[in-house]
């Protein structure tokens, strides 16, 4: 037990850093913005205020002018009003200095005009080369490599600015790999600078002489007498602003990162696929009827063959002559009483068949009805009688 103590005193655990960008105000994390923040509080000559919440509240309303707002982070979230707000105090004589990877896209509206149009791009790299320049002093340039847990090659996602032309009030300051990360604009007494690669005023990057010789580049020529560090901006605004909303969802933050981005449309692509294959209707299948016969034609063939075998020749001639009459009566929609009272020539006209062929029907059929046996002869003379008229009518 003594030799473990022994042992642990000797060999104290080694500090574990947290090698993602954490953009906090701390000084122990590589990706946070202590030393940045102590730089610039020893810097000020003057006022060095830091404000958290209301960004319309914590800009000074007199003695604008020396004055310098800055604001580092992931994201700025400003409302319209607070947007607004800010470029009053540039055109008081102010100096605004933004650097954050997600830019408000109502400043880049503003900034670039209406014939121009400023746009937020990015690109993957592991490694970038970084360049920063003023009318002043010499540029910088600098080659700068993503550290990670491992120390092994790792890619971040590097932002820039990007517009079809740029109006006469906006300079270019820096690039990264050839891309626009520090602008300055001009509008009124004052000026306002967005920077898109925050990750360079972090503390691992401010640890050598190159970094903090970058950081004077870019802050070359911006009055530090008074400055206002805004904190407040960081996360997303809870309320609507009155004229309109300008606050992120978490789905734009998640757009904003290729990888989240992908994962995103990965989801959203395997929630449809799952509604479409798996969430449709099931029943089971349906068994297959077999064909319907009709048995009547059979039933009558079966019924007459037993009346025929059994010699009821008068009960077969009165129902073939009633399947008969019933057949008249639906196709000429004549009277069949009358009919057979002797009136034929209404039928005969209809039916197109000759008043003597019809007389000769109905007689035998009487006889047959007047007799109480009849032959197997008069019931087939009948049949044929009652056929000859079928075959003799003209509408078939």
């Amino acid at each position: 037990m003594i030799g473990i103590l022994y042992w642990r005193w000797a060999n104290p655990p080694k500090t574990k850093y947290n090698w993602v960008k954490t953009y906090t105000d701390g000084e122990y994390q590589p990706y946070d913005f202590g030393v940045f923040l102590s730089m610039l509080q020893h810097s000020s000559q003057g006022q060095f205020k830091i404000f958290n919440h209301g960004l319309v509240s914590g800009l000074p309303k007199q003695n604008i002018e020396g004055a310098t707002y800055v604001f580092i982070g992931k994201q700025a979230f400003y409302s319209d009003t607070e947007i607004i707000e800010l470029f009053k105090f540039v055109e008081k004589g102010a100096d605004v200095w933004i650097s954050a990877e997600v830019m408000p896209e109502t400043i880049l509206q503003i900034i670039g005009g209406k014939d121009t149009s400023l746009l937020m791009g990015q690109f993957a790299s592991e490694q970038v080369k970084i360049s920063c320049y003023n009318q002043l002093d010499t540029p910088v340039r600098f080659n700068w490599k993503v550290r990670s847990f491992d120390k092994q090659p790792e890619e971040w996602e590097w932002h820039y600015i990007s517009g079809t032309n740029f109006n006469f009030n906006t300079f270019p300051r820096g690039n990264i790999d050839e891309g626009l990360n520090y602008i300055e604009y001009r509008r009124g007494k004052g000026k306002l600078y967005l920077h898109t690669s925050p990750v360079l005023f972090s503390n691992y990057c401010l640890r050598n002489d190159t970094g903090f010789g970058y950081l004077t580049s870019v802050f070359a020529g911006i009055d530090l007498n008074n400055i206002y560090y805004d904190l407040g901006s960081r996360k997303p605004k809870n309320e609507l602003d009155k004229k309109g909303r300008n606050t992120a969802t978490p789905l734009s933050y998640i757009l904003s990162q290729r990888s989240l981005r992908w994962a995103w449309y990965l989801f959203v692509s395997m929630a449809v696929l799952f509604f479409v294959f798996y969430t449709k209707r099931r029943q089971k299948l349906i068994a297959v009827l077999p064909k319907k016969h009709n048995f009547i034609l059979r039933f009558i063939d079966t019924l007459l063959a037993l009346h025929l075998k059994q010699g009821n020749y008068k009960y077969m001639a009165t129902l073939n002559m009633g399947l008969f009459l019933n057949s008249i009566k639906q196709k000429y929609a004549v009277n069949t009483a009358e009919v057979e009272a002797g009136n034929y020539e209404s039928l005969s006209i209809k039916s197109g068949v000759s008043i003597q062929s019809i007389q000769l029907l109905f007689e035998r059929y009487k006889q047959i009805q007047n007799s109480d046996e009849i032959s197997a002869e008069m019931f087939l003379e009948l049949s044929k009688l009652i056929r000859q008229f079928k075959k003799s009518q003209k509408i078939k």
